[in-house]
């Protein structure tokens, strides 16, 4: 290792670092050059005491958080960007708190990052600022995230103990079901309507499906023989998971709608716009707000609503929670011990049958 003073002027390092590979620098400042001479030495000094075991290797925090980044690259898109944006909030939090090291974060930071979540935040809305905090499944998600993080440090044998063991998930309140009522449905569908919204809406009402779900439904999907509806997998749209994939059974009502569509059709899609092209959700969810508008129904309407209308009507009258799980192809309604592929669609018929009641005649 050598520092030389050039005929320019200038600083030159020569110098191998822990790993053996030459580095060569030059420094305007003959202080800076032995600055960094000094910090080669350090880090090569380090790196004997480790391989002595007399030191425990440290971890750059970022560097261990971009390694656990790059495990999310395999999800689909939208839980990719989902990631991509918390790890990012992560890593500010660390940035803030001044930490370079994966050894260096305690449980105190752990119980000060969850305080942050907790905390309103100013958000815009057009010209007025309003004061807002995150909603506990948000806030959880969070805290998920950063104990993955940490359990995946300890397992690289990173860590010894985790920091975050002490953090738990904050409770979320319990929230009234949000639901059409039976007036409400009735009130809407006796609006007029375009034909194409109207049977689209229908069909959410009596299948539960989700929009991609009921918007990519074609005519090969239907059964009429046995009045079932395959909700699979396609080439443009993918299933929220595996266990979306399912056999849904028709109440008589949504058989005699769909007996008359395919009668006319005049698409591959069960439920098109009036174009006969995919329905487009942004257009459909305007639609719907028009008119539950004329129809006078104050609570907020989206299209997910149908979907929990579905599920709450099945509950009222008695539809085991097994079945529901089943017919919406949705785990978080309740945990069963066997799949969906066990069982047989055709026991389903009887529950769905409970929603012919749902419009009055």
């Amino acid at each position: 290792m050598s520092i030389k003073k050039s005929k320019t002027g200038k600083f030159k390092v020569d110098i191998r670092d822990e790993y053996e590979n030459r580095i060569r620098k030059s420094f305007t400042k003959k202080i800076d050059a032995e600055a960094f001479v000094a910090k080669i030495k350090n880090k090569k000094y380090e790196e004997k005491l480790i391989g002595a075991n007399l030191k425990q290797k440290r971890y750059s925090i970022f560097q261990c958080l971009d390694e656990f980044a790059a495990t999310k690259q395999f999800l689909k898109p939208k839980s990719i960007i989902k990631y991509e944006g918390i790890i990012k909030q992560i890593r500010d939090f660390f940035a803030a708190i001044g930490i370079t090291f994966i050894d260096e974060f305690t449980m105190d930071h752990a119980s000060l990052f969850v305080q942050t979540l907790t905390q309103p935040r100013s958000v815009r809305r057009g010209d007025v600022f309003l004061e807002m905090v995150a909603s506990p499944k948000t806030i959880n998600f969070y805290i998920a995230t950063l104990k993955a993080f940490f359990k995946h440090e300890i397992l690289k044998d990173h860590l010894v103990k985790d920091p975050t063991r002490a953090v738990s998930a904050v409770r979320a309140q319990k929230v009234k079901p949000d639901f059409y009522t039976l007036e409400e449905i009735d009130q809407l569908f006796a609006q007029e309507m375009n034909l194409c919204y109207r049977n689209f809406f229908l069909g959410l009402l009596y299948t539960g499906m989700r929009f991609g779900e009921a918007a990519n439904l074609e005519w090969d999907d239907i059964d009429f023989k046995n009045n079932l509806i395959y909700v699979r997998e396609k080439d443009e749209h993918s299933l929220k998971s595996a266990d979306s994939e399912r056999v849904v059974p028709m109440p008589k009502e949504l058989r005699c709608l769909l007996v008359t569509l395919q009668i006319s059709k005049t698409s591959k899609y069960v439920f098109p716009n009036s174009k006969g092209e995919i329905m487009k959700e942004r257009r459909a969810l305007d639609k719907l707000k028009t008119y539950a508008s004329r129809a006078g129904i104050e609570g907020r309407a989206y299209l997910h609503k149908f979907r929990k209308t579905y599920a709450t009507y099945l509950v009222q009258n008695g539809v085991p929670l097994e079945s529901i799980k089943e017919l919406l192809g949705h785990a978080s309604i309740v945990e069963t011990e066997k799949s969906y592929a066990n069982n047989d669609a055709s026991k389903l018929h009887a529950h769905v049958e409970k929603l012919d009641s749902l419009l009055t005649k």
